[in-house]
């Protein structure tokens, strides 16, 4: 998936021996994306949700945002 969104929103990708998750650029939170199934479903529901919470402080209250389960978004407040 090419896209300038997310060019320009991830700041790098890491992770552990199960999963991936991904730092944004202007944000504190992590985005834990789970496994690489569903890439473009899971990247379509972060996008969504952040264009309709980036306008709202209740994005960064956010300490982690859950990718990994299948037509979801899960914040974890600070």
């Amino acid at each position: 998936m090419s896209d300038d969104f997310f060019k320009n929103h991830f700041n790098y990708v890491f992770s552990d021996s199960l999963e991936i998750y991904i730092k944004p650029k202007l944000y504190d939170y992590i985005i834990e994306f789970g496994l690489l199934d569903n890439i473009e479903s899971k990247l379509t529901n972060y996008k969504l949700f952040y264009a309709a919470k980036s306008e709202s402080n209740s994005i960064k209250e956010a300490e982690k945002i859950n990718l990994k389960f299948t037509n979801q978004v899960i914040v974890q407040k600070k």
